[in-house]
């Protein structure tokens, strides 16, 4: 390519009357572009912290002059759970059993429009009340979902 451009070159300035030949340069940019991926292997360390209760049982032997001997043994004592179904709740739909507890549950006074009631798995409704808040609700274990709107917080209070 360069000398086909030298030559044309030469020949032009001939073509004019120039009796020295001229060299001429030519340049070609060429872009390209490129993606570049790296790959990086990460390890991630999470601190565990593990427990276990411990009981030890000490005899005392009668009449032997050596003293105690304490005897561990291990247990694994299962950590109390929380029945999240009695925490309290607000506004919203709960599955009864599952996300609400049966039992009575006694709402935050001072809203007039609140709006609570208890239904079947087919929609009927068992039980509901329109009104003021600061009142008490019985879901029935029988019952499928409550829907509360509208009446402050809700506070489980026995079964």
């Amino acid at each position: 390519m360069k000398k086909l451009l030298a030559l044309m070159t030469a020949a032009a300035l001939a073509a004019c009357g120039s009796p020295e030949p001229v060299e001429v340069e030519v340049t070609r940019v060429v872009e390209v572009e490129l993606e570049v991926i790296r790959e990086v292997a990460v390890t991630v360390e999470v601190p565990v912290e593990v427990t276990r209760e411990v009981i030890v049982t000490v005899i005392l032997p009668t009449g032997t002059p050596s003293g105690p001997t304490a005897t561990p043994t291990v247990t694994n004592t299962p950590e109390p759970t929380m029945d999240v179904t009695k925490l309290s709740r607000g506004d919203g739909f709960y599955l009864v059993g599952s996300e609400i507890a049966p039992g009575v549950w006694r709402s935050t006074a001072g809203r007039d429009s609140c709006y609570w009631e208890v239904t079947r798995s087919n929609g009927d409704i068992i039980d509901n009340h329109f009104g003021m808040s600061g009142g008490t609700m019985y879901v029935s274990a029988s019952g499928f979902q409550v829907r509360l709107d509208d009446c402050g917080q809700w506070e489980w209070i026995q079964p």
